[in-house]
C-alpha cells in the first residue's frame, strides 16, 4: 500500500498540513521541522510531492546537489549527524532563496563510479553546485567536479580542487586530552574507528598525538595503532554502528587490569558507545575504572552512559558550505577555500579522576 501524508503524520505525531506544507518545502514552517518530515518520508518510501517537489526548480533559482554517503536516502532519518545537515542545508536555502536536492551515492557504487551511475539530478539537471556529505572516495569527488564546484564537508579530496568546511577536530582531539590530564590522567589509549582502508580522519589522531606531546605524556606510533588489533576478524566494509566493531574485548580489558591504561580517547562516539557496550561484561565500570571520550555529539543509546564528547555544531557547518557554494557561483575561478569551524565541548557521565593505581 503507498504511503500517504496522513501515514507519516501519524508516524510523527504531527498535523497532516504541517507534512504537507513540509513537503511542498513551505518556507512558514522552520527548516528543522522540514528536514525531519523530509527525512521521514524517504524512510517510509513516500513516493509523492517530495519526489515531484525536488523535480520543479525555477530555472532562476539557485540549485544545488547535496551528495550523501549513505546507502540510500531512506537512512538519514536514523543518522542524526546526516539529519542536522540536512536541517543547516535547509535553513540557509531559505535564506537564499535556494534549492536543495539530496542525493545517496552508496558504498558499492563509491568503489567503482561512472558517470552512466550518477543521479539524473547530476547528469542532466545542471546544479549551480554539489555539496558532498560524507567520505567519498577521491575519484567520486573528481567525478562530480565535471558537473558543478564541489563543496565537501567533513574531507579533504586532494588533488581535487574543492572548497572544504569541517569541524577543528585536530584542536579538538587537544582540548580532549587536556580535559583528561586535568583530572590527573597519564596513561590514555588511543582507540581509532574500524577502517580497513585506513583513510578516516587524520587530524583527531593528529590532535590526539599533538595533545598527548603537549602535555609529556607517552605517545608512540604502536600505541596509536594498537587499537586496530581490537577489530581483528571483522570482515565488514566499515563500522555499521555502535554494536558492530570490536570483536577482541579482552584487549580491553589487558590495557586497563594490566597495563594501567585509566582513560581510552575514541575517535567518534560511535566507537565510544562501543567501547562502552564491551566493557559492561567484563566487568568495567566507566568511568570508576576507566574514562572514555567521543567526539559527535550522537545520541546516547539506552542503556549506556552519555559521553564525554565534542559537538561539532553540524548545522553551522552546512549553512557555511552553502554560503560558500553561493560565493563560488558568484566567483568560479577564487582560489579553494577551507574553512574551519570550532566545536563544543560536551562533559557527560564518562569522564573522572583517574582509579588510584596503588
Amino acid at each position: 500500500m503507498a504511503v500517504t501524508i496522513q501515514n507519516i503524520a501519524d508516524e510523527l505525531n504531527i498535523s497532516v498540513s504541517t507534512v504537507s506544507r513540509s513537503l511542498r518545502n513551505d518556507r512558514v514552517i522552520n527548516p528543522q521541522t522540514r528536514a525531519r518530515i523530509q527525512a521521514a518520508a524517504m524512510d517510509m518510501g513516500y513516493q509523492g510531492r517530495i519526489r515531484r517537489k525536488q523535480q520543479r526548480v525555477s530555472s532562476k533559482q539557485l540549485k544545488f546537489v547535496a551528495v550523501f554517503a549513505t546507502e540510500s536516502l531512506q537512512l538519514l532519518r536514523n543518522d542524526s549527524n546526516f539529519l542536522r545537515y540536512m536541517e543547516g542545508l535547509e535553513a540557509e536555502a531559505d535564506a537564499m532563496h535556494a534549492k536543495v536536492i539530496y542525493e545517496a551515492l552508496p558504498y558499492d557504487a563509491r568503489e567503482h563510479l561512472k558517470k552512466k551511475d550518477l543521479p539524473k539530478s547530476i547528469r542532466t539537471g545542471k546544479p549551480n553546485a554539489i555539496i558532498c556529505v560524507g567520505h567519498l572516495h577521491q575519484s567520486n569527488a573528481q567525478l562530480l567536479s565535471e558537473f558543478a564546484p564541489i563543496i565537501s564537508l567533513t574531507w579533504d579530496y586532494d588533488p581535487t580542487p574543492c572548497d572544504v568546511v569541517l569541524a577543528d577536530e585536530s584542536r579538538s582531539f587537544g582540548l580532549l586530552v587536556d580535559q583528561l590530564v586535568g583530572l590527573g590522567h597519564r596513561n590514555i589509549r588511543w582507540v581509532g574507528e574500524y577502517d580497513p582502508q585506513q583513510l578516516r580522519r587524520p587530524y583527531r589522531v593528529a590532535g590526539f598525538i599533538a595533545g598527548c606531546l603537549k602535555n609529556n605524556l607517552k605517545v608512540d606510533d604502536q600505541l596509536v595503532k594498537a587499537s586496530t588489533l581490537l577489530y581483528k576478524g571483522n570482515d565488514l566494509p566499515y563500522m555499521v554502528d555502535h554494536t558492530k566493531g570490536i570483536t577482541q574485548p579482552h584487549l580491553l580489558k589487558q590495557w586497563i587490569i594490566d597495563e594501567g591504561v585509566t582513560a581510552l580517547v575514541c575517535q567518534s562516539d560511535r566507537v565510544a558507545h562501543n567501547v562502552q557496550l564491551n566493557l559492561k561484561p567484563l566487568g568495567i565500570d566507566v568511568p570508576q575504572q576507566v574514562s572514555v571520550t567521543g567526539f559527535d555529539d550522537q545520541p546516547t543509546p539506552q542503556g549506556l552512559k552519555r559521553l564525554t564528547t565534542f559537538d561539532p555544531l553540524i548545522m553551522e557547518q552546512a549553512r557555511t558550505a552553502m554560503r560558500i557554494a553561493q560565493q563560488r557561483i558568484e566567483r568560479p575561478t577564487a582560489f579553494p577555500q577551507r574553512i574551519l569551524h570550532l566545536t563544543r565541548l560536551i562533559e557527560g557521565d564518562t569522564t573522572a579522576p583517574p582509579r588510584d593505581l596503588s
